[in-house]
């Protein structure tokens, strides 16, 4: 062999050592595991949401979530079905009321004078005679109304020949509520002119007569009271009053004194707040004939002159519908924003939010203000839109401090708390429907996105808020693991 054969042999066997090395070394690349990518958001958050849905207690879902910064649709599923809101129908409420009144907007009830009668007008104000506010503050559930009684004494008057409350709406309950709300606190008559909402307060007193009870309001010979309760070993009883509101009739038996106000709804919440200004009146020295109702429309307005008022803000009611979760406030707002009428109000809010938010047709159905009716609809979409637009709006600020936070105050006071104060939310439920509408705040206080849990035909209500606050956290949780990109510095001239 020659020297140059040789020498082309020895390289021949260098290049094919060289490719078998190569060889081995990418498949033992090829042959390392590679590492799985974590689940996105949207896996977990449809995980969570099918597990729910598989369920033996759990139902239909539907989940939108929105970012609040982009307006874009971060989750969606059904998102575009429509879903019976419960209570989440009170934020609507709430943010059609600050589009039409702003935040600044207030609940006045009037008192008017001609002669020796005295004229109440009410504008849906569902505070007066508050007994929680009165509680709180150590007051009295009439210091409206004697304020009222005081005035009439200032002017002069020495007695009242006639006690009216004006008559603002022709039924007390929306065409679509059912009827076995109606005996309940939370199904209270709806009025413009409201007191102790529209209820009967009763606890009981031990004397050596028995139990008495102690009934809030009455007011003397205007409001009597018929005790027909004995003692028993369980605390079941019954309070039904005339159609005029003159005698309330308490049946059944009480186990104890003392306990929680129970409360029960009066049958004609205009003509019992007559009886209790007329009581008031008598109270402060004034001599009282009658009282009754009377419609607007047989008013001049010009022969009455106005005596006093009483101004309820605005955010004081969005707060009890919003954190509370309190129905007549939450109808309440809705008359007051829309005109004094259930229809009519329910067609002034749709109008009202369709073009504020851009929606588009068919997405909401409002039937009433506080969520109790089954013919409300919104699609999860159109929620998020709503909410997320409203972070735009100058009520803003009003409308997220009337809302309960998670682990902190309101209807979310008992939920998520090892993440307090994360998820500001409106709870809803009516039988088979469970809600939970609101935003999710990142860590530094601001809201991220916009989020509507809505369900229906579910068997249980408390696994469908553990649901709910299980996808929140996994939000929650997602923001804080998002690292903002780096911001780029620009690119700096390089010296020749």
């Amino acid at each position: 062999m020659t020297p140059w054969r040789r020498i082309a042999a020895v390289l021949l066997y260098v290049v094919c050592a060289a490719n078998v090395c190569v060889a081995q070394d990418v498949a033992a690349v090829e042959a390392k595991p590679v590492p799985k990518a974590a689940p996105s958001i949207g896996t977990k958050l449809a995980a969570a949401i099918g597990q729910f849905e598989s369920s033996k207690t759990g139902g239909p879902a539907g989940v939108c979530v929105r970012e609040i910064k982009t307006g874009k649709v971060l989750y969606a599923y059904r998102d575009a079905e429509k879903f019976i809101p419960a209570s989440n129908q009170k934020l609507l409420g709430a943010i059609y009321w600050l589009e039409t009144k702003t935040a600044d907007g207030t609940f006045t009830t009037e008192v008017y004078r001609r002669g020796d009668e005295l004229l109440v007008v009410g504008d849906f104000d569902p505070l007066l005679g508050d007994p929680y506010a009165a509680k709180r503050d150590k007051t009295s559930v009439y210091v409206d109304i004697d304020a009222w009684a005081a005035a009439a004494k200032k002017a002069g008057m020495t007695k009242v020949s006639r006690v009216l409350v004006m008559k603002r709406l022709d039924t007390l309950f929306p065409p679509s509520w059912p009827d076995r709300y109606k005996p309940h606190d939370y199904g209270a008559p709806v009025a413009s002119a409201t007191f102790y909402y529209n209820c009967y307060g009763v606890t009981f007193s031990k004397t050596s007569h028995g139990l008495v009870p102690d009934v809030t309001p009455t007011t003397g010979r205007f409001i009597r009271v018929v005790n027909k309760v004995v003692a028993g070993k369980r605390h079941i009883f019954s309070i039904r009053g005339e159609s005029d509101e003159s005698v309330l009739t308490l049946r059944g038996t009480a186990q104890a004194a003392g306990g929680d106000v129970l409360l029960s709804p009066c049958k004609q919440p205009r003509i019992r707040l007559a009886r209790v200004f007329a009581g008031r009146l008598e109270k402060a020295g004034l001599a009282v004939g009658e009282v009754g109702e009377v419609v607007e429309a047989d008013l001049k307005k010009s022969e009455w002159t106005k005596l006093a008022a009483t101004h309820r803000p605005g955010a004081a009611v969005l707060k009890e519908s919003l954190h509370y979760s309190f129905n007549l406030a939450a109808e309440c707002i809705k008359l007051h924003a829309g005109g004094a009428s259930f229809p009519k109000s329910a067609e002034a809010m749709t109008a009202a939010l369709t073009k504020a938010f851009t929606l588009d047709a068919g997405v909401i159905a409002v039937a009433d203000g506080s969520g109790l009716s089954r013919e409300n609809s919104v699609t999860p979409a159109a929620m998020t839109k709503v909410l997320a637009g409203a972070t735009t709006k100058c009520y803003w600020a009003a409308l997220r401090t009337a809302m309960a936070k998670c682990g902190e105050s309101g209807t979310m006071k008992k939920r998520m708390r090892d993440i307090p104060g994360r998820v500001v939310a409106k709870t809803g439920y009516v039988l088979g429907v469970s809600c939970l509408s609101g935003y999710v705040f990142d860590a530094a206080g601001k809201p991220a996105y916009a989020f509507s849990i809505l369900t229906r035909n579910i068997r249980s209500g408390a696994d469908s808020k553990k649901m709910q606050d299980r996808l929140c956290r996994m939000l929650t949780t997602y923001l804080d693991e998002i690292k903002p990109p780096a911001a780029m510095k620009p690119a700096q001239p390089v010296a020749q």
